[in-house]
């Protein structure tokens, strides 16, 4: 530490780089963190501080570009869904599913750890990601799935919607994409159905502010719905919970969802 100060800092302040904003470190604020570190005797604390507080963190070229590691991605996902608390053989099946992704907790391949980034998925592992959230969501539970109407709720009424009106469905699809992707909705390649909403839109026509929404929205409206019309919606009424399921299913299958 008294000869190379400049260089062990560097490559510390890289591997913190990678590990919270991106694979490619960014040199130049490199250069200015590991100032930081060698100003506080090589204390991590106020490297990651000062990391976490600059422009760069929030820059929308790095806000979901990092592949997530399994570990973090069924964690996450468990954690995204609001489940309450979930009984213990639950993370024994987690630790068996991220040996099955390549990611065997506390045992990696090598004293550099694991390669991470684009590594973590191939041919093996992406087919076997779709699967394990698809498990999650619909294995060994009724045919509906897990209940996510406490999750649905949860974010109706955080954006102040009250989640008993049929126009609720619109905000609700929008508020489930956002909540599990990381990246603009904009962005997104959803392949919507072509045709209009089901049902009868004379008589029902679309609120307002859902023809006016961006397509990319009506289009999540149209994939939720799956041919329910808008104004039988409830959140209450059987096919809810199928619904909820199944769209979250389709969120979980779009390559965003791999990003954090």
């Amino acid at each position: 530490f008294e000869e190379r100060p400049e260089q062990i800092a560097a490559f510390l302040c890289r591997k913190l780089y990678r590990a919270f904003i991106y694979e490619a470190p960014d040199e130049a604020l490199v250069a200015e963190l590991a100032q930081v570190m060698r100003a506080n005797d090589f204390a991590i604390a106020p490297v990651v501080r000062a990391l976490l507080k600059s422009a760069h963190f929030f820059d929308e070229q790095v806000i979901g570009a990092q592949v997530k590691s399994p570990v973090a991605m069924l964690a996450g996902f468990l954690s995204e869904l609001h489940l309450g608390e979930l009984p213990p053989n639950v993370f024994l099946q987690l630790n068996r599913t991220a040996f099955l992704l390549q990611q065997s907790l506390l045992d990696p391949p090598n004293v550099a750890g694991w390669e991470g980034h684009h590594a973590w998925l191939n041919t093996t592992t992406m087919p076997l990601r779709w699967l394990v959230t698809q498990s999650i969501l619909f294995g060994d539970r009724t045919q509906d799935g897990l209940n996510l109407r406490p999750l649905a709720t949860l974010l109706l009424q955080r954006d102040g919607v009250d989640p008993a009106t049929p126009a609720s469905v619109f905000d609700l699809a929008v508020a489930m994409a956002e909540h599990l992707l990381p990246t603009p909705l904009a962005v997104l390649d959803l392949n919507a159905p072509a045709e209009d909403f089901a049902g009868d839109l004379e008589g029902n026509p679309l609120p307002p502010a859902v023809t006016s929404a961006p397509q990319h929205e009506r289009d999540l409206a149209k994939i939720f719905l799956a041919g329910v019309p808008w104004y039988e919606w409830n959140l209450d009424q059987p096919e809810a919970g199928f619904l909820l399921n199944n769209f979250i299913r389709y969120l979980t299958s779009l390559p965003e969802f791999q990003l954090t």
